[in-house]
């Protein structure tokens, strides 16, 4: 859906343009360079959007009518299609990650003063920001991410709204820079101004029910730790074929192997959940299996924590291999050899004994 969106933010401002054009006289002129115009964007863009339409025609109108689905087709969200959180969503995305409370109002602001300004050259701009948002609210799917577009054509219309303002608009436009840099380093470093407690947290801190939200996708959150000790890692591994298995949320095993690929370019490494059948095929041939756990302590993979990570990596073929019941019987032929322990957890090496 969202590699269409761009058809809500030109399209529609295009076509109101175009007709308000058509009324000013000069009909032939304006209908010619609109042919030409729309003429270079097929030539361009045609071929493509056409084949990503017929690919997803039918993921989109389910998304587009009953809400999100995930990569194996399961519906994960379901908003009654009249409630007010529905209705009021993209606003409330607006004050609470995209843009966060000072600069949201101030947007808001902007785009209802246009409203009470003679139609100028920003016209356009609240074209846009309100035909995405109408569109989007009809649209089921709901992602926090569909209407960032925008925020450059409210960012237009607030400083006009500022300008209009004068020596008020100065002081304001301070006020609003001053929330964002505390809503951002408060989110982000977790470290406020010198506020009061509870003005510090509505002007920083996201405020809404998660139900009005979307807070998978936030635009500014603490830095997830990456400090794994790779150096130390690569420097205790033994020669020959490597596995990674990895129950840690941010060095998922796609993130892991890349990383130990590109730093091992001649060796092999491959993941265990993520490439099941090699896994299955390599288990008693590798020489050693790297475990990044978030706890501490982790010990051999069991068969239930394979098989239900199995599951969640792929439902539909995780009945394929029976790698958790291969792990389980390899375990003899696996020593724990080094230990990092990092902020994030701990990573545990596993060294075959055939090395010993």
């Amino acid at each position: 859906m969202d590699r269409l969106s761009y058809a809500f933010f030109l399209g529609i401002p295009a076509v109101v343009e175009l007709w308000r054009a058509l009324r000013g006289g000069q009909v032939q002129v304006r209908l010619k360079h609109s042919a030409w115009a729309l003429g270079l964007l097929i030539l361009l863009c045609g071929y493509w959007h056409w084949n990503f339409f017929h690919m997803h025609v039918s993921e989109l109108l389910e998304q587009g009518g009953a809400g999100n689905i995930d990569s194996h087709g399961n519906f994960t969200e379901a908003r009654p299609v009249f409630a007010l959180r529905t209705l009021l969503f993209y606003p409330a995305v607006l004050l609470d990650d995209q843009a966060g409370l000072l600069p949201g109002l101030l947007a808001l602001i902007g785009l209802g003063a246009w409203f009470f300004r003679p139609a100028g050259k920003d016209r356009v701009l609240a074209l846009v920001v309100l035909s995405s948002v109408v569109v989007f609210t009809l649209i089921q799917k709901k992602q926090v991410y569909y209407t960032l577009p925008m925020l450059g054509c409210l960012a237009v219309l607030s400083a006009v709204w500022l300008v209009d303002r004068r020596r008020v608009g100065l002081f304001l436009f301070a006020v609003v820079c001053f929330g964002g840099v505390h809503q951002i380093s408060l989110r982000m470093l977790e470290r406020s101004a010198p506020l009061p407690g509870e003005m510090s947290r509505i002007l920083g801190a996201s405020f809404f029910p998660t139900a009005w939200v979307d807070r998978e996708y936030p635009q500014a959150r603490p830095p997830l730790w990456l400090d794994l000790p790779t150096d130390e890692i690569l420097a205790a591994l033994p020669p020959g074929e490597i596995l990674v298995f990895s129950e840690d949320p941010v060095w998922t095993e796609t993130y892991a192997v890349l990383h130990f690929r590109e730093r091992m370019p001649v060796r092999r490494v491959w993941q265990v959940v993520g490439n099941p059948q090699r896994a299955f095929e390599n288990i008693h041939s590798a020489s050693a299996m790297i475990h990044i756990s978030p706890d501490t302590n982790p010990g051999w993979p069991r068969a239930s924590e394979i098989k239900a990570a199995l599951i969640t990596e792929n439902p539909t073929t995780a009945d394929q291999w029976a790698l958790g019941e291969a792990m389980a019987q390899a375990e003899h032929l696996f020593r724990p050899a080094e230990r990092f322990v990092w902020e994030g957890g701990e990573a545990l090496i596993w060294k075959s004994r055939t090395l010993d």
